[in-house]
């Protein structure tokens, strides 16, 4: 067993995650960071390998997969980097994990960072300006964090907080490393608004013109997003979305959303 020590910092008003990370950031002294939500927990023997990996490697970051879990012990794997192109810089930033907590950061990649205090996204906001700080990443092809989802996880309310945090999440990472990563950053957008913003709005009910409207103002910036070279590790799935976003099919995403939801519903029940 690793020596533990701790601290308990007391918020008085809940400002939501970024602001509690930030303090968190702020009080640390340790060398690493690591991140968990409320209501989720690490596998047993998380800091046993997390140690390990880091004295064997000495890397600015490490990223692992993670379960989908329910509160009645039933998991799902998921989180699985699809590529053997592990390698560069540019490629451990366009497919940079969407939550901290699937992450371990070296901590002065955070020195003058400061997590976003936006409703939902807040953590893909700024992990991949701090990718882009790393001279070392390495991916551990293991379950070691378990996400848990409750009924309101599945919920469709505040799907409007959730598509504009979203939205200005994407346009965080675009004012940060846009100009350096260009092809990476057209990447997550068209992950964070194309996929995630429209599938939200259509689960919640969006009106087509509103749905329309962020299509078109994501296609402005980025009239040649579906040529972009990483949407080909992209799953099955996710790349019949993006057709359908690309020709239009309203309809058809319409009934992607209902029946994705309905199987997300029945292998977590």
């Amino acid at each position: 067993m690793l020596p533990v020590s701790s601290t308990l910092l007391s918020i008085k008003q809940n400002g939501g995650p970024g602001i509690a990370r930030n303090i968190g950031i702020n009080n640390a002294n340790g060398e690493y960071l690591v991140f968990m939500d409320s209501d989720d927990w690490y596998e047993s023997d998380f800091f046993n390998i997390i140690d390990k990996e880091l004295k064997d490697n000495d890397v600015d970051v490490l990223f692992f997969n993670f379960y989908h879990a329910t509160v009645s012990g039933k998991k799902k794997k998921a989180g699985g980097c699809s590529s053997g192109m592990l390698e560069s810089k540019e490629w451990y930033i366009a497919n940079s994990p969407d939550s901290l907590c699937r992450c371990v950061f070296r901590r002065k990649l955070f020195v003058q960072i400061s997590i976003p205090a936006i409703y939902n996204g807040e953590d893909l906001a700024v992990i991949p300006l701090l990718f882009s700080r790393a001279d070392k990443i390495k991916y551990l092809n293991q379950y070691l964090y378990n996400y848990c989802y409750t009924p309101k996880s599945l919920s469709n309310s505040n799907g409007d907080k959730i598509v504009l945090s979203l939205i200005k999440a994407n346009n965080i990472i675009e004012d940060t490393i846009g100009k350096q990563y260009m092809n990476e950053c057209e990447f997550l957008g068209i992950k964070n608004v194309l996929y995630s913003a429209v599938f939200v709005s259509l689960r919640s009910n969006f009106s087509k013109k509103d749905i329309e409207n962020i299509i078109a103002q994501f296609q402005n910036k980025f009239p040649l997003w579906y040529k972009n070279q990483y949407i080909s590790i992209l799953p099955f799935y996710k790349k019949f979305f993006l057709w359908c976003v690309k020709h239009n099919k309203l309809t058809v995403l319409n009934i992607y959303s209902v029946f994705h939801s309905f199987l997300l519903k029945i292998n977590l029940a």
